[in-house]
């Protein structure tokens, strides 16, 4: 039988903030609205010692109320805050991706670590076909540009956003559902679903590209 096509999930966020686990459990529905196996990535409580914490990664789940058990699970473990590094997450995925194709890897939160490693984990991954979509949370200027910087570099798209807001006007969840169509079906998914938020990551994604072939 042929295994569903992969995505990832990763929450990297910099306070305590139960609002947006909550909504990240609410996308359920928007992530299995095609037929994938999601995995959720976060971060743990560093060791003794240690200046950064761990990332942890959930097993892949297939339907929506598993990813509401993983995300429960998941909560009660997560050590919002400080000593968050992203290039780990994106260095999660790129073993992921180095396994078996993850077509995406979404990240939402904010930007802490190493930015010159971030872009060339996200440069690996594009190169075997995962491109990344990074959603922003609240606004930071700094964040602004280095998620901005990951998403092109990674063929993405970069979305600054207002977690309450966006989820209420259901621009989050239409774009996450997009992402899933083009987790499945590619670019050729998003252009046959020809909605706003469908159109919306092609034009970026588009731009991804030609930013690349300006740079080789």
């Amino acid at each position: 039988m042929t295994e569903a096509p992969r995505l990832i999930v990763a929450l990297a966020t910099e306070r305590p903030n139960d609002a947006i686990w909550d909504h990240i459990r609410m996308l359920q529905t928007e992530l299995f609205a095609s037929a994938v196996a999601t995995q959720f990535c976060f971060f743990g409580a560093e060791g003794p010692g240690q200046s950064r914490r761990p990332c942890v990664s959930t097993r892949w789940v297939t339907d929506a109320d598993d990813w509401s058990s993983i995300i429960d699970h998941a909560r009660a473990a997560c050590r919002c805050g400080c000593f968050l590094v992203v290039d780990d997450l994106l260095k999660h995925a790129l073993r992921e991706a180095q396994r078996a194709p993850v077509p995406a890897v979404i990240l939402v939160g904010g930007f802490h670590g190493d930015l010159r490693v971030a872009i060339k984990t996200a440069e690996q991954l594009r190169a075997i076909g995962t491109r990344v979509f990074c959603f922003q949370q609240g606004r930071s200027d700094a964040t602004d540009h280095k998620f901005e910087q990951l998403a092109t570099a990674g063929g993405g798209a970069f979305y600054q956003i207002n977690l309450h807001i966006e989820m209420v006007a259901r621009r989050l969840p239409q774009i996450v559902e997009a992402i899933t169509y083009y987790a499945t079906g590619g670019k050729a998914a998003l252009e046959a679903r020809d909605d706003e938020s469908a159109n919306l990551l092609l034009e970026q994604m588009a731009a991804a590209d030609r930013m690349l072939t300006r740079n080789m």
